[in-house]
């Protein structure tokens, strides 16, 4: 992690599209999460509900994806998932996403 940090301090690419050596940009990730999520909706009719589970970092891209948000380190901060944490969402072609839950921790409190 070290590692990286410093490769992005010194990187003069913008947030989404540093890519480390041997690794993904952001804007890399959010696509191929993208891409995986819309073939999963595509599989499954409108009344199933999938379960997905994912680092932090792929959910926090797919996230922005999802409600259009840019792609820049306030955004990714604010959306990108603590460990554990819980997102529902309703997901209907032709109608805005719902969201029941977004990145919750309440199930910890119990």
């Amino acid at each position: 992690k070290q590692e990286w940090k410093a490769a992005k301090a010194a990187s003069k690419d913008p947030f989404h599209l540093f890519k480390p050596e041997k690794g993904e940009s952001y804007h890399e990730v959010q696509q191929r999460a993208s891409k995986f999520l819309k073939g999963l909706l595509d599989t499954h009719g409108e009344d199933d509900t999938i379960l997905l589970v994912s680092h932090g970092g792929t959910t926090g891209m797919l996230l922005l994806d999802i409600f259009e948000k840019e792609i820049n380190e306030e955004n990714y901060k604010a959306h990108k998932p603590e460990n554990t944490a819980l997102t529902i969402l309703e997901i209907s072609k032709g109608k805005p996403v719902k969201a029941h839950k977004i990145n919750s921790l309440e199930h910890l409190n119990k």
